[in-house]
């Protein structure tokens, strides 16, 4: 209709999104998070990655309803990338502040979507028994932590996890 018309166009023209850093945005200059990651898991991403979540919507404004996801897909607002959520895998920082099963999560998200793309893999870090290392330095006796293999084990199938050697 011409009404709805007129109202998508004028919050896609107005400064009205929150972003996580408390700053207000067009929606088209906003990101979401992928469909599969859950509330408490976006907000674990937020609070744990700083630089990571400045351009992403303030995520407890979907703790109300996924339907808002919807709205923020009309009005252009775009889904974070593999590759930028992938920035939370080769920051130490980043990779030692997100619980080990959230990081094994997005580990299986990014390494289907990359996977191609074998030098961005080898830069993930990945957490072992004591401590992290990028995929590039493992070697057959690095041990990894038992979590994190648990994790990765069930959305991974035989080749793919024959290509890590896990």
């Amino acid at each position: 209709t011409r009404f709805e018309n007129g109202v998508l166009d004028e919050l896609r023209s107005s400064s009205w999104t929150p972003l996580n850093n408390n700053q207000f945005v067009k929606p088209n200059n906003a990101k979401i998070f992928p469909k599969w990651l859950d509330a408490e898991e976006r907000s674990v991403i937020c609070k744990n990655t700083k630089s990571f979540s400045l351009h992403l919507i303030l995520p407890t404004l979907f703790e109300k309803t996924d339907r808002l996801e919807v709205l923020f897909g009309k009005l252009g607002t775009s889904e974070v990338t593999p590759r930028e959520l992938s920035e939370i895998l080769t920051n130490i920082d980043n990779a030692q502040n997100i619980p080990i099963s959230l990081l094994g999560k997005i580990f299986v998200y990014c390494y289907r979507a990359m996977g191609v793309d074998e030098r961005a893999v080898r830069k993930f870090f990945v957490p072992l028994t004591n401590g992290y290392l990028t995929i590039a330095d493992t070697t057959a006796d690095t041990e990894l932590h038992k979590d994190f293999i648990s994790v990765l084990k069930s959305p991974l199938n035989a080749k793919e996890a024959e290509n890590l050697a896990i």
